[in-house]
């Protein structure tokens, strides 16, 4: 069927923002569709930064799938970057844009709108913005101006605030270029969110490697001088020296468009969605790390602030702007990292979630080698499974070890998705072969300890 001509904007232009544009044309070849992106870039691969401070990707330019040249000849879409949508006139159906390269200011109209304005890095507002010397790691501009600091100072003493996802992928990339590492975390382990088994490991992870972790601090003051923060005092006021603060204290829905709009906002402050992905305004809808999903294990919205989520959902939002009637499901948390040696996987929920949503719950755990003895680059591999007791519905689960791992979090995955059970894994035909995998399964050793039980 033939779609009508329409004109469709998409602001947004790191991972759903293009997405929905390349799919909104390509589901109405007539439309007229327009990215916006306010930086320099769009397309990025921001989940790499770390590997570029490190120097295993070797160039930023590598993390940049397209221009804006490439994206008009190969998507059909016209991309304006380093544009600033001001302002969205729902009654008028129009935006208000900021060109920083001619600085002018204009009037696009829209049929429909997709907001993909993702999020931004959770501020520490003990700090003001003219430190030279402070830094987050968001965007490409980030690593490069953290880049630029590194290449002209000179640095020893580095302070991680935040031991979560990002803050121990800069930990492991900046150690390995031999600086001294202080890594500062509100909680009392670090990747708070996993459970705490495999946070203790982490934990003990990081002593072998010489890092400096300082737990429970949540009350910082800095000694600033000339702009630049020179020492950090915890709580016990030990002061430590620093030449470079990196501040990884999470992501936060980035919808200042969205509440200027008088749009719906959830509990978490991203965009309340439809499973069309439309917002409060059926002419508006919203993809990425801005909005919140309904979560498959509590069936409440949840925030989901992954590439991999915003990339799909981005397809989704693309496809009804432009006049399809795709659907969203609810979405399992399933969160992958990779840590010196390690490597970590979570899948729903952890065991203290559970507790404050009320779950009649069960946990078995276990630990085998990940192969055979008789093989080099043999490590242990543990695996804990939570699931409510008289049903058997799997509620989350949380692995560590070599990359075998994020397979087993992938099948969790599904399982929950799909409503099997943890009862149904001894059901299951694992693959063994010396060189790569135990003789019995670490997911067939939880399902007979679950029956057992």
């Amino acid at each position: 069927m033939m779609l009508n001509s329409q004109d469709i904007i998409v602001i947004g232009g790191n991972v759903a923002g293009p997405s929905a544009a390349a799919k909104a044309k390509r589901t109405n070849p007539n439309s007229n569709v327009i990215l916006f992106e306010a930086g320099e870039y769009i397309s990025t691969g921001s989940c790499q930064l770390p590997y570029i401070l490190s120097g295993e990707i070797k160039d930023y330019s590598d993390l940049i799938m397209y221009s804006p040249e490439r994206f008009l000849d190969e998507k059909k879409v016209l991309v304006k970057t380093n544009t600033v949508v001001k302002e969205i006139d729902r009654r008028n159906k129009q935006i208000l844009y900021y060109d920083n390269q001619s600085n002018t200011s204009n009037i696009q109209k829209y049929d429909k709108l997709v907001l993909c304005t993702g999020s931004n890095s959770k501020k520490n507002g003990l700090i003001t913005e003219n430190i030279k010397n402070v830094f987050y790691l968001k965007t490409i501009k980030n690593f490069l101006d953290i880049n630029s600091f590194l290449e002209k100072n000179f640095v020893k003493n580095i302070t991680i605030i935040g031991a979560g996802y990002i803050g121990l992928e800069v930990v492991e990339a900046l150690i390995s270029r031999g600086y001294v590492i202080n890594l500062i975390e509100k909680k009392n382990l670090p990747l708070f969110d996993f459970d705490e088994e495999v946070s203790k490991m982490i934990f003990e992870k990081l002593s072998t490697k010489g890092i400096n972790f300082y737990p429970n601090i949540e009350n910082l003051q800095f000694d600033s001088k000339d702009g630049y923060v020179k020492n950090i005092r915890i709580l016990n006021q030990e002061l430590l020296h620093t030449d470079l603060v990196l501040t990884a204290t999470g992501f936060e829905p980035n919808n200042l468009l969205a509440h200027s709009a008088k749009l719906d906002i959830g509990k978490y402050g991203g965009l309340k969605v439809d499973n069309k992905l439309r917002t409060s305004d059926t002419n508006i809808f919203a993809a990425g790390d801005n909005t919140e999903l309904i979560n498959c294990v509590t069936n409440r919205p949840d925030y989901f602030p992954f590439a991999t989520i915003a990339h799909d959902c981005g397809h989704i939002a693309g496809a009804n702007a432009a006049g399809n009637n795709l659907t969203i499901q609810s979405v399992v948390k399933n969160v992958s990292l990779s840590l010196f040696d390690y490597s970590i996987n979570k899948v729903g929920l952890n065991q203290n979630e559970v507790i404050n949503h009320g779950y009649n719950y069960k946990t078995q755990d276990a630990t085998v080698y990940n192969k055979s003895k008789n093989f080099n680059h043999r490590m242990m591999c543990y695996a804990k499974m939570i699931y409510q007791k008289d049903t058997y519905k799997i509620l989350g689960a949380s692995f560590i070890g070599g990359e075998e791992v994020i397979g087993m979090g992938n099948l969790i995955s599904f399982m929950i998705k799909n409503n099997i059970g943890a009862n149904k894994l001894t059901n299951t035909n694992f693959s063994y072969t010396p060189k790569l995998s135990s003789m019995i399964n670490i997911l067939e050793i939880l399902g007979r300890k679950i029956l057992q039980n």
